[in-house]
């Protein structure tokens, strides 16, 4: 497997992995720590600037150690539009997909209201799951043109 990893922690006030699968064609971001909305946005732009992106990639965003608790849905609208517009311009017509993963009972619940907050936003496949594995599986499937059960 050809991976890319690349650690972030002195820019931002949260700190993140970023490891790019080139074969798999998927980036696994993993978030530690308070996470504050317009990290999103800086995460996207550091995936695209990696060697081996391509606009095949998907994402899979790691929440488990992540906290959540200080993002607002104001928050949320605010940078929403931006990140819609970024993924537009870098993706392009590719289709991609982006799972959300958490299996911290405390935060799930919090994850779960932003995934269903931002799912209109993001046409292109929005889903949130426990592991890595069923996100890694439902990527798979997705690419495999099979349709959600959900």
């Amino acid at each position: 497997m050809l991976a890319c990893a690349q650690r972030v922690s002195d820019c931002c006030a949260v700190k993140h992995t970023i490891d790019l699968d080139r074969e798999n064609q998927w980036a696994v971001i993993r978030y530690q720590g308070e996470v504050a909305i317009e990290d999103a946005l800086e995460v996207m732009r550091r995936l695209v600037a990696m060697p081996g992106w391509t606009p095949h990639c998907d994402r899979i965003v790691v929440y488990d150690d992540g906290l959540l608790g200080g993002i607002t849905a104001e928050d949320f609208r605010r940078v929403r539009n931006d990140l819609v517009a970024f993924i537009a311009e870098h993706y392009g017509d590719t289709p991609n997909y982006s799972a959300q993963v958490c299996g911290n009972a405390t935060q799930k619940p919090l994850v779960e209201y932003w995934v269903n907050f931002g799912r209109d936003a993001y046409a292109p496949g929005l889903k949130l799951f426990d592991t890595v594995t069923a996100a890694k599986a439902w990527l798979r499937r997705k690419r495999a043109g099979e349709t959600d059960e959900t």
